[in-house]
């Protein structure tokens, strides 16, 4: 009887150590809500009206932004359009949040390859159901410690895998 005890807490031992290894190699659990969001009339909302007419004044607008080979390969191609979004967005300095503050509310992962809020456009599919649109992506963050509102936006020079 003893040596079955003995042969149990080592198997129970090593799927431990499976365990383990599995959550160190990138085992994770993701939740994904997509909810449908109610069309805005910008011409009849005040809010909507005041946000259009600032919107360009307030943002950093970056077109034709190159996805470059990234320097540090630790880190991947996306962090590196958010690094440079991110350069263009808090040039004034006005800010005290820290640029790692912000990545880790804008990613979702310690990987820095998946945004952690997006609103992306529905089409209509060949088999007439709904597919996500792949031609833009819009990622939101709220970041408690910033002062002013900040917008960035970019175009890529050419079809980018996001």
């Amino acid at each position: 009887m003893e040596d079955l005890n003995r042969v149990d807490k080592k198997q129970l031992k090593e799927d431990q150590d499976t365990s383990t290894m599995a959550v160190k190699s990138g085992g994770a659990l993701l939740h994904r809500m997509q909810q449908p969001i109610e069309h805005k009339d910008f011409v009849e909302e005040v809010r909507g009206i005041m946000d259009i007419n600032n919107l360009l004044d307030r943002s950093a607008v970056l077109l034709d932004l190159q996805d470059q080979p990234n320097e540090n390969p630790s880190t991947s191609s996306l962090e590196s359009i958010v690094d440079t979004m991110l350069n263009s967005m808090m040039s004034t300095g006005n800010e005290t949040v820290t640029r790692e503050e912000l990545k880790s509310l804008i990613f979702s992962n310690n990987e820095m390859d998946m945004l952690a809020n997006t609103v992306q456009g529905t089409i209509e599919g060949d088999g007439g159901g709904h597919e996500v649109d792949q031609n833009w992506v819009c990622s939101t963050t709220e970041v408690p410690t910033l002062m002013n509102r900040v917008v960035g936006i970019s175009r890529m020079s050419r079809h980018t895998n996001m």
